[in-house]
């Protein structure tokens, strides 16, 4: 019983030992992209994986050939050329993936779909499978023809993840984090631009004050959809008159609805202290020079600091001390005695000051050297 216990530990550590030599091998080899003919530093983590079983990929440590950046090319022109769910069998053909619509459709109503994302959850869920074994579930599923608002509904899933720049982000993070919960996630079927419309308005009157009052925090919600509500009837105000034959009564209803909506927000606004008007913050003197400056050395901006010493050496200001020192001089009207007696003193000034500068400069080259070993061995 010892001996066959002894053997099959011995296997079993001949077998891990095996697998780190394969993924060692792996990440050592350099493997060229299929399709943009790159090849990256880490192929390990350059490519997806597949676990359906098969040898196809064996000399890759189970991933496929193309890069992960042109997987996700691949399948969003697959999605353009029909739509999401016939563009996601066409990749799960293409590099033989199993399909399953319930998960995708699951992960797309979430808002949370992405190529990497589902490869990862069928290789959790479905592991040694592969498309063959998916045909039963696609043999029913028609091939519908491409509409415009498949295609907007395809282009507004990828933007989610593309269209919004770091400066939008950093605001739908700070009303996320100041509020305690995302106040537009669940409020409607809001598209990017206008979620962009909310975080961004929401981020300039969400001040501490605001935060630490619940009441006023909900009013800014409620204000911020108004708003919204506004511009929207905006653009239909706009497009109806662009048109052909504009109606003149649904421009009036649009107008009387924007009037009232515009009276509801100015009276949030006033009520909660959110206009200049009733705000009890004094605005005198937030835009002068002295004020900018003194936020910025708050701030702790560098840049905002006087540089004496630039100020000391530029040209113009040695010009006007060898002139203000010429005109002292001159007017002083001092005698050869006196000026012997003054160039001894600026002489032994001057050797004082030239023996800190030879010390200051030692002191320099000291730290350079310094500077340069910790560079040296944070770059090893």
């Amino acid at each position: 019983m010892d001996l066959l216990e002894l053997r099959s530990d011995q296997r079993l550590a001949e077998s891990k030992n095996t697998k780190q030599g394969e993924m060692f091998v792996f990440a050592s080899r350099q493997i060229k992209c299929t399709r943009c003919g790159i090849v990256p530093k880490r192929p390990e983590t350059s490519f997806y994986k597949k676990t359906d079983g098969s040898s196809v990929f064996a000399g890759q440590n189970n991933r496929i050939c193309v890069c992960k950046d042109c997987t996700n090319k691949i399948f969003e022109e697959y999605c353009e050329e029909s739509d999401l769910m016939n563009g996601l069998i066409r990749f799960c053909c293409t590099f033989n993936y199993y399909y399953d619509k319930d998960m995708a459709q699951a992960m797309f109503d979430n808002c949370n779909f992405s190529i990497g994302s589902y490869i990862a959850s069928v290789n959790r869920s479905f592991k040694g499978l592969s498309f063959v074994d998916s045909l039963d579930n696609i043999v029913s599923v028609p091939r519908p023809q491409t509409t415009s608002e498949d295609k907007q509904q395809i282009s507004k899933s990828f933007d989610r993840t593309t269209s919004w720049t770091i400066e939008d982000r950093k605001n739908k993070d700070n009303v996320v984090s100041l509020v305690g919960y995302d106040p537009f996630a669940s409020s409607g079927n809001y598209t990017d631009e206008q979620l962009k419309f909310l975080y961004n308005t929401s981020a300039g009157y969400i001040t501490d004050s605001v935060e630490q009052d619940p009441h006023k925090l909900q009013n800014v919600i409620l204000m911020v959809k108004t708003f919204l509500q506004i511009d929207t009837l905006d653009k239909l105000m706009t497009a109806e008159m662009n048109a052909h034959n504009p109606d003149i009564g649904l421009m009036t209803s649009y107008a009387n609805m924007k009037e009232k909506l515009t009276s509801t927000a100015t009276r949030i606004a006033n009520e909660n202290g959110f206009s200049e008007k009733t705000s009890s913050k004094s605005t005198q003197g937030v835009n002068t020079l002295s004020n900018k400056m003194k936020e910025m050395s708050d701030a702790n901006f560098t840049l905002s600091k006087v540089n004496i010493h630039d100020v000391n050496m530029s040209e113009s200001f040695r010009e006007i001390a060898q002139m203000n020192a010429k005109a002292l001089i001159d007017e002083m009207g001092m005698t050869g005695d006196d000026y012997a007696r003054l160039c001894a003193e600026q002489r032994t000034f001057l050797s004082e000051l030239q023996k800190q500068n030879d010390d200051l400069e030692e002191t320099n080259r000291l730290l350079n050297i310094k500077i340069k070993d910790l560079e040296t061995k944070m770059s090893k």
